[in-house]
């Protein structure tokens, strides 16, 4: 997929609840409902001789396990973030000025940009404790303003290349004193 810098970045927002309610608890707090049936069978077969109950409550514990295992660490490697966002505008870049859902921001008022761009969609990282592929949403341009002021934006890049396309933005960015040097050699 061809990206064009006439396209520019959607601007997105994140939900605080999770689309995927049972892997948020089971990743999260999994491990108190493990530990709960750890000590009930520690109690049950300390203090009671009921064979049948501790046989049924250790293979719900071995089930448990399995399913944990397979449900989340396998099921990372197949499953992207879970998390849940929402679209809520446009992000340009120019070499006078960034819009910001038809927001010009000049940089008259504007003493530094920082730019976090190291998650794009499709992106892989083999980890078995967190979803191995993202939504590229984890990026993010800080403006700082005169005065004390930061305006934080969560962009989507998508691509490892996208900002590249804006490279004679952010080279003009840097003539200004706006980006550092690290950041302009990442970005171009």
């Amino acid at each position: 997929m061809r990206i064009y810098p006439e396209e520019g970045f959607r601007i997105i927002e994140v939900s605080e609840t999770p689309p995927n309610k049972l892997y948020a608890f089971v990743d999260s707090k999994g491990w108190l409902v493990f530990v709960f049936l750890i000590g009930l069978f520690w109690l049950s077969f300390t203090y009671f001789s009921n064979n049948s109950f501790n046989k049924v409550l250790g293979y719900f514990l071995i089930f448990l396990v399995m399913f944990y295992v397979t449900y989340v660490n396998v099921g990372n490697y197949f499953r992207y973030e879970n998390v849940a966002f929402m679209v809520i505008g446009k992000l340009h870049f120019y070499r006078d000025y960034i819009d910001v859902n038809g927001k010009l921001i000049d940089f008259t008022n504007v003493y530094r940009l920082d730019i976090s761009n190291y998650d794009y969609v499709d992106k892989f990282s083999p980890s078995r404790f967190r979803p191995s592929n993202s939504y590229g949403i984890s990026n993010f341009l800080i403006i700082h303003y005169r005065g004390g002021v930061k305006e934080k934006i969560q962009f989507m890049q998508n691509s490892e290349i996208h900002l590249k396309y804006f490279r004679n933005e952010f080279k003009q960015y840097y003539d200004l004193g706006l980006l550092d040097i690290e950041t302009l050699n990442r970005l171009k």
